[in-house]
């Protein structure tokens, strides 16, 4: 896997965080992330299913609301239950924002809303949040081309798998520091949208949402 120096004029111009040799619309997908999750994606990839959070720590947090917070609770105790599928971005300034925005993923972004609402964490989970939030965002450029179309499927705007993607796959990583405000995202976004990677001639969105029009 290569290591790419990060190029803001690259990412604000183009929407490309990568070289181009790893921005291939039919082959790659990006992984927003951090780097609390670095050493466990880098030597055995990406795994369904997956559990961010431990579910005991998550049903607790639940249970704590204040019953006019009832619709986070059940969200909390569903991403207790579940795993939600390996989410891949077709764009990798995406993928970008999402490790910017979200780190350590949609579930740790609903313990820190339940925690400003009122919610008593536990001090595990507590000492978790803060790994997160001093983490360092990084996305990963991974090869999904080849997959059968039943295992990773393109939905409103986004690749998503049931199917353990290896290490193997991981092409090329970046890490955004922490002083990178990204100012250009919506116009960028309005640029290149995510629901409409499918239209983008053979690429793998393409293929993957035609499938699922099928």
């Amino acid at each position: 896997m290569i290591v790419e120096n990060f190029n803001q004029d690259l990412l604000l111009s183009s929407g490309n965080l990568f070289s181009q040799q790893f921005e291939d619309r039919s082959r790659f997908a990006f992984h927003g992330t951090s780097t609390v999750y670095s050493d466990s994606i880098e030597t055995g990839g990406l795994h369904y299913p997956f559990f961010p959070v431990n579910p005991e720590d998550l049903e607790n947090l639940a249970n704590s609301l204040d019953v006019k917070n009832k619709d986070l609770a059940e969200q909390l105790k569903k991403s207790s239950q579940c795993s939600t599928r390996i989410s891949l971005a077709p764009y990798s300034y995406i993928a970008a924002n999402f490790a910017i925005q979200k780190r350590g993923g949609q579930v740790a972004g609903f313990c820190k809303l339940a925690i400003d609402l009122g919610g008593t964490p536990s001090a595990k989970l507590v000492e978790q949040l803060s790994r997160f939030d001093q983490a360092i965002p990084c996305v990963y450029a991974i090869d999904i081309s080849g997959y059968s179309r039943s295992a990773i499927q393109f939905e409103l705007g986004v690749f998503q798998s049931r199917t353990d993607i290896p290490a193997s796959r991981l092409v090329a990583k970046a890490l955004i520091p922490d002083s990178f405000e990204f100012t250009s995202y919506k116009a960028l976004s309005a640029r290149m949208p995510s629901h409409s990677a499918g239209l983008v001639n053979n690429s793998l969105a393409q293929a993957l949402a035609r499938f699922n029009s099928d």
